[in-house]
């Protein structure tokens, strides 16, 4: 085929080896994940693996899941992910919260007066939490719980 294969050995001079762009031919460098997850890096190519693991959302599913008020949880997931909680409690003035790495990033207070103290009340609370940070679904009375939780992971 006239193409003489490369030998691991021999020096090739970087003059006949141009850096790849978006419209030449070259030497591209692979990115590192962390090259990935940073994303400020143009000068050096993405593999698809590493897109997948660096892409909030990309191969992430929703997912049920058993959680507790008042645990401390840890995003071990590597990528940003979602939760949810719902709660559930049959009496007024009560609230629910969501915190992140010991910041409140939702919260919803349930406040009224007695008539429908039968009735079952619901509060929802949802957020973001980056890779490696730790969350705690909480509230402010004890007959509140969870009764359903998930995360976007």
């Amino acid at each position: 085929n006239g193409i003489t294969p490369l030998d691991a050995n021999v020096k090739v001079d970087p003059i006949y080896l141009p850096q790849a762009t978006e419209i030449t031919f070259g030497v591209a460098k692979i990115a590192t994940q962390a090259e990935a997850n940073t994303g400020t890096d143009d000068a050096t190519i993405i593999t698809p693996k590493k897109l997948k693991n660096s892409v909030f959302g990309l191969g992430q599913t929703w997912q049920t899941i058993t959680r507790s008020k008042g645990v401390t949880y840890t995003n071990t997931s590597g990528k940003l992910i979602i939760v949810f909680a719902q709660f559930t409690s049959g009496t007024f003035n009560h609230e629910v919260s969501l915190t992140v790495n010991g910041v409140l990033v939702d919260y919803l207070q349930m406040a009224g007066t007695a008539g429908a103290t039968t009735l079952t009340k619901q509060l929802s609370v949802r957020g973001e939490v980056p890779a490696g940070s730790s969350y705690i679904f909480n509230s402010d009375h004890n007959s509140v719980s969870i009764v359903f939780s998930s995360e976007l992971k």
